[in-house]
């Protein structure tokens, strides 16, 4: 059931969380821009949905749009891996996935920093007013997190369980959920800025509790370089102009099934038609074999992404997909593990950014450094451990990741935000995202609580809520499709008129999710 339409007159964010979204809205009353928002939400986020995103997470990127000098900007903050790596240590996968040798520098809060210092007007202090309260004076456990804790503690270690719950005792359902470690160390950043993560006492901290239970994360790690103003990728898509980060993020895989369909004329009235979701998953296989097969860090291999991102290749691959059969790839799949947060905003003055950070799967690496609260993320498991991949892992690496926040525009002029999260369905479910808003003119309710469609190169083909029909035309056309509970997390979607100034925006986890002025 589609919830009722929300129109902002000046300014909307949306984000996962309703106590997000009353940050950001917060901050935009203040006279706060879309960065300053979309900042002062996530690092809510990372207090209220500690599991998805945090301050101790492995990295994001994002995307933003700037009305007064008409430019689309974007911040990469990446971890890398220790300094210190060396292939023995990870010849498990308990060894890349959970615990202290999973541990990466932790770079979302020199990505929040960049960001806020570069294209914000608020100072840190000022944009982590609402997540110090909600830390030390805590907020309702919902049944979410709660149930998320209860796992975590299954296999959290000792120091980990008391640095996150003192006594050990979890909250029930609807009581304070209060985080005083947390808290200090919130207030540290705001006391002598975000860039004491990463020089001094707290990086000593954090590596004197990895080293002692055997991990690798050393202080020189915290000098690496985490965070990045980089130039945002492009792709040009039935006129429209689409931006998002470049690589290790995701969003190279987007444009590319973008570029790809805009060789073909999309049927039917709906986006979710057998005809076009048949087209959208032989172009998708095609695009994630490239993805599997090329894609990492291109500091340290050669990334073809010229030629991926070429008109030839585009018109090689549409070429492929008109000779019609079922392509499957051979290239092997991501694991379908997911949990990441993003916020996205339009502004009174017209600017926009889109938001996204991780900390891997629920919870990253499980641990928590004692006396400030910090969980750690994972980013040792976003590697690819097979020797001859471009994403294997070395020492100062950045892991490939499926982040993809997008800005769409149309002469010029903003059209639409776009952030979702989902781990390896981010990809292909932006682009369908994308067409939604352009070929089909779909609202953004619509979009961010309808069917979804997901392939990784092979069949059978993910699908929830497609319809019927459809689900039979996909079968009809030589499709194995398979009916699953997700595909991906939620998703947030703002449209922009011109015109009107009107702003539409959506929340996948409803209208609380979104403040609006």
């Amino acid at each position: 059931m589609l919830q009722s339409e929300m129109i902002a007159k000046r300014a909307a964010v949306s984000t996962p969380h309703p106590l997000a979204a009353i940050a950001g809205k917060q901050v935009l009353e203040k006279g706060g821009n879309a960065i300053d928002a979309v900042v002062a939400a996530t690092i809510t986020l990372c207090t209220v949905i500690p599991g998805s995103t945090g301050l101790g997470g492995y990295g994001g990127t994002m995307v933003a749009y700037l009305a007064d000098k008409k430019k689309i900007v974007s911040v990469d903050f990446d971890s890398r891996a220790p300094k210190a790596f060396r292939d023995d240590l990870y010849h498990t996968e308990d060894a890349r996935k959970l615990g202290y040798l999973s541990i990466t520098t932790p770079a979302v809060v020199a990505g929040l920093d960049l960001a806020l210092r570069t294209y914000g007007t608020m100072s840190w202090a000022e944009v982590t007013q609402d997540a110090i309260k909600l830390a030390e004076e805590g907020f309702p456990l919902d049944p979410v997190l709660h149930f998320n804790i209860t796992n975590w503690v299954k296999q959290a270690d000792p120091v980990s369980l008391h640095a996150f719950l003192p006594g050990g005792i979890i909250p029930n359902i609807g009581e304070p959920f209060v985080q005083k470690d947390f808290g200090r160390f919130l207030r540290m950043l705001a006391d002598k800025g975000p860039s004491a993560l990463y020089n001094g006492e707290l990086p000593r901290m954090i590596c004197k509790q990895v080293q002692a239970n055997g991990g690798i994360l050393a202080e020189e790690d915290f000098h690496a370089s985490l965070a990045q103003d980089v130039a945002p990728m492009h792709a040009t898509y039935r006129g429209y102009d689409v931006y998002t980060s470049p690589l290790p993020s995701g969003g190279l895989s987007t444009l590319q099934i973008l570029k790809v369909l805009d060789r073909f004329e999309l049927p039917g009235e709906r986006l979710y038609n057998p005809q076009t979701m048949h087209l959208f998953a032989e172009v998708a296989k095609r695009v994630w074999e490239d993805r599997l097969t090329y894609l990492g860090d291109p500091e340290f291999s050669k990334i073809p992404v010229d030629r991926l991102m070429s008109d030839a290749h585009a018109d090689e691959l549409a070429a492929d997909v008109k000779k019609g059969g079922n392509f499957r790839s051979k290239a092997i799949p991501l694991p379908k593990e997911q949990h990441t947060a993003n916020a996205s905003c339009i502004d009174a003055k017209g600017n926009a950014c889109s938001f996204t950070s991780t900390q891997g799967v629920m919870f990253g690496s499980h641990v928590v450094i004692d006396g400030i609260g910090l969980l750690m993320a994972h980013g040792m498991s976003r590697f690819n451990y097979n020797k001859n991949h471009p994403n294997y892992p070395a020492p100062g690496k950045r892991m490939m990741h499926n982040m993809v926040p997008l800005i769409v525009m149309k002469d010029g002029k903003l059209k639409s935000v776009i952030g979702f999260i989902g781990g390896p369905t981010i990809p292909n479910f932006s682009a369908q995202l994308v067409m939604g808003v352009v070929d089909y003119n779909e609202s953004p309710n619509y979009l961010v609580t309808g069917p979804r469609l997901h392939t990784e190169g092979a069949e059978p083909l993910e699908v929830i809520n497609m319809p019927e029909d459809t689900i039979a035309g996909l079968e009809k056309l030589g499709h194995q499709v398979k009916r699953v509970e997700k595909v991906g997390g939620p998703a947030n979607v703002l449209t922009f008129d011109p015109a009107t100034k009107e702003i539409r925006p959506a929340s996948t986890h409803g209208n609380e999710c979104i403040g609006v002025l």
